[in-house]
């Protein structure tokens, strides 16, 4: 008999223990969003048949969103375009059968800085591979100079 009585009473008291308040998910606005995006580039032609190795490449290049200023966000992805890197669009790559690979890394992306680097390789008569780096302020979308303090 006390065991019902004891459960009446528990389920008819109000619970007044304190609740944990509840969890908002904070917008990060320092930040982008980077996703990756990969091309495969396929050669035909006289070259890739002397040469098979020569018959495919791969661009893997930043997809970047997530900025709430609209107009930051299209110099961000301006700055990032592949043709802006290495001054080679992807229908040059195309016709050129120098790009093995090109790809990016994020070093950092914070505190309304983004840090990449972006690198590619390939051979024509030497193997050769370089890189470019890009540290780009998000509060306006431009690339930071170091040399000016």
């Amino acid at each position: 008999m006390r065991l019902p009585l004891l459960l009446v009473l528990f389920l008819l008291v109000p619970n007044t223990y304190p609740q944990p308040a509840p969890q908002v998910a904070a917008v990060r606005n320092d930040r982008v969003i980077v996703k990756p995006r990969t091309i495969a580039i396929v050669r035909s032609g006289k070259l890739v048949k002397d040469f098979p190795g020569k018959k495919r490449a791969t661009i893997r290049f930043p997809l970047v969103s997530g900025l709430g200023d609209a107009s930051v966000l299209r110099r961000v992805q301006s700055i990032l375009q592949i043709k802006n890197v290495f001054d080679s669009s992807v229908a040059e790559y195309r016709q050129d059968n120098w790009l093995e690979e090109f790809g990016y890394e994020v070093n950092y992306n914070k505190n309304h800085i983004l840090d990449i680097t972006f690198s590619q390789s390939g051979s024509g008569a030497y193997p050769d591979s370089q890189t470019k780096h890009f540290a780009i302020n998000l509060k306006n979308g431009l690339v930071i100079n170091f040399t000016q303090s």
